[in-house]
């Protein structure tokens, strides 16, 4: 018998950011979930009709394969019109990014780190 289960929580992901209180690191995104619903901590990336989407890396899709370097985000809730954070200065836990099945090499998750870092959002070793 199941008494209770839990899903990630924004407090696992978002670890530090500038003024929560006015949003100054969060932003609504027009977010294509024609996927389904994705978890808090899924990364993201334009697809190519302008709305966000999973962030993937196979070259083969339509979707903007990280020019993330001013394209990145991170779900933080919502789901027609999500909420993401995507500049900082903000820290999330590397542990709590959650990932679509085509980033499978560190290098790829690594180029991933480092666009996000670009846009001011700091990916720290953390639970």
């Amino acid at each position: 018998m199941i008494i209770a289960t839990d899903t990630q929580r924004l407090s696992n992901l978002v670890k530090y950011e500038v003024a929560p209180e006015m949003g100054y690191c969060r932003k609504a995104l027009a977010f294509d979930n024609t996927n389904g619903g994705v978890a808090i901590g899924t990364l993201l990336g334009l697809n190519a009709a302008g709305k966000w989407e999973v962030a993937l890396q196979a070259p083969t899709t339509a979707y903007s394969q990280f020019a993330l370097a001013t394209d990145a985000g991170v779900k933080l809730g919502g789901v027609a019109a999500t909420v993401g954070l995507f500049r900082g200065p903000a820290s999330v836990s590397k542990a709590a990014i959650v990932w679509h099945a085509s980033f499978d090499q560190a290098a790829e998750k690594n180029a991933a780190y480092a666009a996000l870092e670009a846009q001011g959002v700091q990916v720290l070793d953390a639970v």
